[in-house]
């Protein structure tokens, strides 16, 4: 097994053969909170993934004066919530504006669009922090009071070693042929006993926040994130609609969105808003006909720039993988100065250790490392003459922006060959190739709406009014 395309599907036929999304562990189907967890580790175990990125959190720099205290426990306070028609959960990294405020790219012009009466429930960010926003809908999510209130209620006890082994090990062990180690074991146990802890008091804090709000629809990003996860369960019992407003494109090698066949899950949103018309629908646990093709809001705001440079801008795109710098600074080596500017965008989650993991490749006065949470993807991406990547779905959104292509084989680019049947993107096998390329001056195709669908606030809001009207008049039957 070589890449993650053949053992996506192998681990799809394991799912179906050995019936997991029925398993209980303490009356619970828990396999959708752990399969992504295991799938990853899986990779790892086997030596699919060969990416380098690590969780390292770039921690804000911001310090809070009194208005944004006082905003935060008076105008942000849960307790005074009361009925809005929609509820929206935003991405927890935020991106900061150039008024000092941060915003959640995928949701933040939703929030200002938006016709229906709305909240924005918005948890601690990856800072650790409450972030200062501008939005007058935002509510600051605070489930303390409710798992100390759990705590009291009943201790949680923890999943037995043997029901574990014999529900989720053991098949493992025997579908792939291999034995997996004490650690890992434990690791993945520990990651199921930290869920179902954290379910109790999320399962009484989301029907808390629902009961207070009573919204006709909720829309959310990121919906396979745990918290995610259980809003969604809590939500299909009172019979709320469910929308994942998607955060990249959807494609053929990403776990969350595939699997086995169509089936009820709880946990999965009811809804799925995409970018364009041709993403990766196939696998769905839902019916095609609940995944609507809206477009993206903030992309189309960028595409509107024009482009300022007079050298040559090549964009990398970063997913923690080596090639990708080691052709960065292959190419810085070979090419001119005067006519090329370099830059190197890191993943959010190499803003801390890149010079740990990278720092061999980048360290050159010829590139420009770029990466911090003052400036989107699209502000290099309006600017970029060409954009190199691997397989991230940046390289999707490029398209937007009539740029240029390429990208490194690898058994990872198989997510974004696709741009390259297309004729958007031409595939390299290193920097000399990418020189050639550039200075070929082939012309790319662009694609109509195929990846962004055009005039999203408009599409979202009539979607988002559909199925207002589709629940109400199911409700009355």
């Amino acid at each position: 097994m070589n890449d993650e395309k053949e053992f996506i599907d192998y681990f799809l036929k394991f799912e179906k053969d050995n019936n997991m999304f029925e398993k209980k562990i303490k009356n619970i189907k828990i396999w959708p909170y752990i399969r992504f967890n295991i799938y990853s580790s899986m990779l790892a175990i086997l030596n699919i993934d060969n990416s380098l990125m690590k969780s390292d959190i770039l921690q804000g720099e911001y310090k809070k004066g009194i208005k944004e205290k006082l905003k935060e426990k008076v105008f942000c306070n849960q307790n005074l919530i009361v009925h809005r028609d929609v509820l929206i959960v935003p991405h927890e990294r935020k991106y900061k504006s150039s008024e000092g405020y941060y915003r959640c790219i995928y949701t933040d012009l939703i929030d200002s669009a938006l016709r229906q009466s709305h909240y924005v429930l918005d948890s601690k960010s990856i800072f650790g922090d409450y972030t200062p926003q501008k939005s007058k809908n935002i509510i600051y999510a605070n489930t303390n009071r409710f798992e100390k209130k759990e705590n009291r209620k009943r201790p949680y006890k923890k999943t037995t070693i043997n029901e574990f082994e014999e529900k989720i090990i053991k098949p493992l062990e025997k579908f792939f042929e291999i034995s997996l180690s004490k650690e890992t074991k434990k690791s993945w146990k520990d990651i199921l006993d930290n869920l179902l802890y954290r379910r109790r008091y999320l399962t009484s804090y989301y029907t808390h926040i629902l009961n207070r709000i009573r919204p006709q629809v909720i829309m959310m990003v990121v919906a396979y994130s745990f918290d995610r996860m259980i809003l969604c369960e809590i939500a299909k019992k009172r019979g709320i609609p469910t929308v994942e407003i998607m955060h990249g494109v959807m494609t053929r090698g990403y776990l969350p969105y595939c699997f086995p066949e169509k089936m009820k899950i709880k946990s999965f949103p009811d809804f799925i808003f995409t970018f364009g018309k041709n993403e990766y629908t196939e696998k769905l646990p839902i019916s095609n006909r609940r995944v609507f093709p809206v477009g993206f809001p903030e992309l189309e705001k960028y595409t509107k720039q024009k482009k300022e440079q007079k050298k040559k801008q090549i964009l990398f795109i970063s997913q923690g993988q080596m090639e990708i710098a080691q052709i960065a600074k292959k190419f810085s080596e070979i090419i001119s100065d005067d006519e090329y500017d370099v830059i190197y965008k890191l993943h959010p989650k190499e803003y801390v250790s890149w010079k740990r993991d990278l720092w061999k490749y980048l360290n050159s006065t010829n590139i420009k490392v770029v990466g911090d949470f003052n400036h989107t993807i699209y502000d290099y991406l309006a600017q970029a003459d060409w954009v190199v990547g691997i397989y991230s779905t940046v390289l999707y959104e490029a398209t937007a922006f009539y740029t240029n292509i390429a990208l490194l084989e690898s058994p990872m680019s198989i997510n974004v060959k696709k741009l390259v049947e297309n004729g958007c993107a031409v595939m390299i096998n290193g920097a000399e190739d990418l020189k050639k390329a550039i200075e070929t001056k082939r012309e790319m195709n662009t694609p109509s709406e195929e990846f962004f669908v055009k005039n999203s606030l408009y599409n979202i809001q009539d979607c988002i009014d559909h199925i207002i009207t589709y629940y109400s008049r199911k409700r009355r039957k």
